[in-house]
C-alpha cells in the first residue's frame, strides 16, 4: 500500500488528495526550473493567436512562430544544442529503447531484475515499466523517452559486480571433483559453502557468480591445509569424473 503524500500515489493510484497534489506540484516545479536552467531557448504558447513562440530566454529574441507544437518543441531542443547549453537531467531525456536493450542484456547475463533495481536503485515495479514499455498513467500507454538521471542509473548497472551473473559451471565443478576426490564427504562440503541441505545441488551448465566465488575460497582454503588435496591435484593419473549435479 503506497503511502499518501507522495507522487507515486497521485500518478500510478490516481489519489487526488491535498498532500499527493502537492508532492506531485512540488516535483513538476523542480522539473521545469532544473529544465529551464540548463535553456538558452524557450517554447511559450500565445492563446490569442493560437500560436507556439521560440524564443532567447535572456535578450527575448523571437526565432519562430507556429501552430504547430511539435515543431516548435523540436526548434528549440536544436537551438539549445547548437548553443552548447549545459545538460540538465531534463533538457535531453534519453529514447527508453536504449535502456530497454541494456535490461534485457542484463537478463540474459543472469542479472534479475530485483538486483537491477536495488543497484540502481529503483522500486521493482517502475522498472518492469520501463522494461515492458508500460506507461504509468491510463492516458500515456507507452513511454519513449525517460529522464536522463533515470537512465543513466540503468546504464551504469553492469553484470560483472553482482554475484546472480551466470558463469560456465566447469571450473566450479573441477575444484569440487578435487575436493570429493581428497575425501571430503558432499555434506561437508555443501556446509562449508553455506549450503542449508546437505547435499550439492549445483547445476552442470551453469552457476552463479558468487557460488563460483564461494567454490573458489573453499578450495584455496582447503589446499592450504590439506595435505590430501595437495597431493589429488599434482597427481598425474587422477581424472576428475563426473559429479552428481543437479540438471
Amino acid at each position: 500500500m503506497r503511502e499518501h503524500g507522495t507522487r507515486t500515489k497521485y500518478m500510478h493510484d490516481g489519489c487526488r488528495c491535498f498532500p499527493c497534489r502537492l508532492a506531485n506540484a512540488d516535483y513538476e516545479s523542480s522539473r521545469m526550473r532544473d529544465r529551464r536552467a540548463g535553456e538558452c531557448y524557450q517554447v511559450r504558447y500565445s492563446p490569442v493567436v493560437r500560436h507556439y513562440v521560440v524564443r532567447h530566454k535572456d535578450t527575448g529574441e523571437i526565432v519562430l512562430r507556429t501552430p504547430d507544437r511539435d515543431a516548435a518543441y523540436a526548434e528549440r531542443d536544436r537551438l539549445n544544442r547548437e548553443s552548447g547549453a549545459p545538460i540538465t537531467p531534463w533538457a535531453t531525456p534519453i529514447e527508453v529503447l536504449n535502456v530497454r536493450k541494456h535490461l534485457r542484456r542484463l537478463q540474459e547475463s543472469g542479472v534479475g531484475i530485483n538486483t537491477i533495481a536495488k543497484a540502481v536503485p529503483m522500486s521493482r515495479t517502475r522498472l518492469q515499466e520501463i522494461y515492458h514499455n508500460r506507461g504509468a498513467r491510463p492516458d500515456r500507454p507507452d513511454r519513449r523517452k525517460l529522464r536522463r538521471e533515470t537512465a543513466e542509473r540503468i546504464l551504469k548497472v553492469w553484470p560483472d559486480p553482482p554475484g546472480a551473473a551466470l558463469v560456465d559451471a566447469g571450473e566450479t565443478w573441477r575444484l569440487l571433483n578435487e575436493l570429493l576426490a581428497a575425501g571430503y564427504p558432499k555434506a561437508h562440503v555443501a556446509q562449508a559453502l553455506g549450503k542449508k541441505m546437505p547435499a550439492l545441488q549445483i547445476q552442470k551448465q551453469c552457476v552463479l557468480a558468487r557460488t563460483e566465488r564461494a567454490v573458489q575460497a573453499l578450495h584455496d582454503e582447503t589446499w592450504r591445509l590439506s595435505p590430501a588435496l595437495r597431493a589429488v591435484c599434482r597427481c598425474p593419473e587422477w581424472q576428475p569424473e563426473q559429479g552428481k549435479g543437479k540438471r
